[in-house]
């Protein structure tokens, strides 16, 4: 859920099948992510009969639940 630790997630979901690290950019005028604000997008394939799963964390705390195709 929204607000979860990345504990909290590993916790019920386990492992995912891979992270990767982003570093945030300023948006134009000061507002939005700050410069070097960091976030991870954890993926989830859990095969072809799934759709993948794309979770996105921001300062240890999930933001973002995203579905892509289907996984491999």
């Amino acid at each position: 859920m929204p607000g979860d630790s990345a504990r909290e997630v590993l916790a019920k979901c386990g492992s995912p099948s891979r992270r990767q690290l982003l570093e945030g950019k300023p948006r134009k005028g000061g507002k939005g992510r700050r410069a070097g604000a960091r976030r991870e997008v954890w993926v989830y394939d859990l095969g072809p009969r799934q759709l993948v799963r794309c979770l996105t964390f921001e300062r240890g705390r999930l933001r973002a639940t995203e579905l892509d195709g289907y996984g491999r």
